[in-house]
This record gives structure tokens, sequence and C-alpha cells, in this order.
């Protein structure tokens, strides 16, 4: 998971790899300065500009958000990167994301996600565990009953 957020004097970019500590790195810019890059990030898109300047822009972001962390993801087997994106970041999708030689899309699948928490997963303890289950097995107005909503509301789970 790839994490950065945009602070007044910098883009703090936090990494969270399975099994391995948290670890981030920092760009230290004014925060209008990276504002001003992603708003012609965003503007690259158009099919106006050339394919070199808009590979050179989808570079330099490429390079603050992945590029410190490579040696890391190269070495943990990831196969999937998943963004949770700050401010106009949002705005920017990471498939464009270039290493000057190929595209990020190219080696990893992408995710984006609006928000995630980075702690570990626990599992409910399945004692006194109450469940309440509804499904449409019916068609009503409006409606297409569901197909085998009956047999997954008998299933057992637990």
């Amino acid at each position: 998971m790839i994490y950065p957020i945009i602070l007044p004097d910098r883009l703090e970019v936090i990494v969270s790899i399975p099994g391995k500590s948290l670890a981030s790195h920092k760009i230290s810019l004014p925060k209008a300065e990276i504002e001003n890059s992603i708003q012609k990030m965003r503007q690259s898109l158009n099919p106006a500009y050339s394919n070199e300047e808009r590979l050179q822009l989808y570079q330099q972001l490429h390079d603050w958000l992945v590029r410190p962390a490579e040696p890391q993801l190269a070495n943990s087997g990831v196969k999937t990167l998943a963004f949770v994106l700050d401010g106009s970041l949002r705005n920017l999708p990471m498939s464009v994301l270039h290493d000057g030689k190929q595209y990020l899309v190219e080696k990893y699948s992408i995710a984006v996600s609006p928000g995630i928490q980075l702690l570990q997963a626990r599992s409910l303890k399945q004692d006194n565990l109450k469940v309440i289950t509804a499904g449409l097995s019916e068609a009503r107005p409006g409606f297409k009953a569901l197909p085998a909503v009956q047999l997954e509301l008998k299933v057992n789970y637990f």
C-alpha cells in the first residue's frame, strides 16, 4: 500500500508491505509546488500534450511515490499496489505512472482506495456471535429474485 500525504512543506509517502514494518520517505517541496505539478499532470491527460511531455510528468510522480520503495517492493513478491490518495492526487489515475522504461501497471496490478486503516486485522471471537442475514428470494416489482438466496441463507458459515 502506498499512502502519500500532502503537507505544507513536503509530500510524505507511507509504504506498507505485508509482513514488514511501515516505511516512509519524503519529498521536500512546498505544497504549492506539489499542487502545481499535480495540476500539470492532470492537464497532460489532454491529447494536445505530446507523449514526451506526458511521460516526463508521470515519471516525476513515479519518482515521488514509488521509486524510493522499489527495492523493498521487488524483494517482497508484491503483485498489487494499493494507493490511498490525498487531496488533488485523487484526480490522477495511478495507472499512468511511468518509470522511464515502462508504465507501473505493466509491473503491478493497481488499486485505489479512498481510505484504509493501517492496523493489523483481527478475527472476531466466535463465541456467542449472532448475525442477521437477508436476501430477496422472490421477485418483487422492480426487482428480480436473486438466484440461490435460500441456499446461501441456510449455509452455516461458523
